[in-house]
């Protein structure tokens, strides 16, 4: 039996294969991996299994914690436990699944003694920072805040440890706002957030 096609039916299978032959099937090397592949990465999750090779079935070698740093070699393609992502970290002791590693820096900044009229925003700068009640670090710890969040500044004191400390406001914490080095936040200048089309 012999099939036939209407001209619409024709044109609309030949424009499918067109479009199917003008991509060329991607090899691993093809893949663009996620920038930084060398630096710091943060795990994310409660438990991290650390692999002997970028596999879901590698054997497991050890396990990082939540919070704990890593020191990242490179990303390597592999095989990965979601199918959206093949991606894998390459640290000393082996390899950690990238969907569980934040890459971050530890820049440390020098604060300001002074603010702006308005205050600042400001973007964390290292892994992680703790939040105190006051800028004190001996006073409990309110808040746990991560590389590259952004707040709004608008105090800056001297801290009971002699250095300068930041007041966080943020709608998402505590509206009394709670306190930080300044040394772990970057200021952004207004440059980097003036609108790129101002009458649009």
């Amino acid at each position: 039996m012999s099939l036939k096609f209407t001209r619409r039916e024709f044109l609309k299978l030949s424009s499918i294969a067109l479009g199917v032959a003008a991509f060329p099937t991607l090899k691993p090397n093809d893949l663009r991996l996620p920038q930084p592949l060398t630096g710091l990465g943060r795990i994310t999750i409660k438990q991290a299994r650390v692999l002997s090779r970028p596999h879901r079935l590698g054997e497991t070698l050890g396990y990082k914690g939540r919070d704990d740093i890593v020191t990242v070699q490179r990303a390597v393609v592999g095989e990965g436990f979601y199918p959206h992502n093949h991606v894998w970290i390459e640290i000393p002791e082996g390899y950690i699944y990238s969907s569980w590693v934040q890459p971050v820096k530890n820049e440390l900044q020098k604060p300001l003694t002074t603010l702006p009229t308005d205050g600042f925003y400001g973007e964390l700068s290292v892994a992680y920072t703790e939040a105190h009640a006051d800028a004190d670090p001996n006073t409990a710890i309110e808040y746990r805040v991560y590389f590259s969040a952004v707040f709004k500044v608008k105090e800056v004191k001297t801290g009971a440890d002699g250095k300068a400390w930041y007041k966080l406001f943020d709608e998402n914490i505590d509206p009394a706002g709670y306190w930080i080095p300044g040394e772990t936040l970057r200021l952004i200048p207004p440059e980097d957030v003036t609108p790129l089309s101002p009458n649009v």
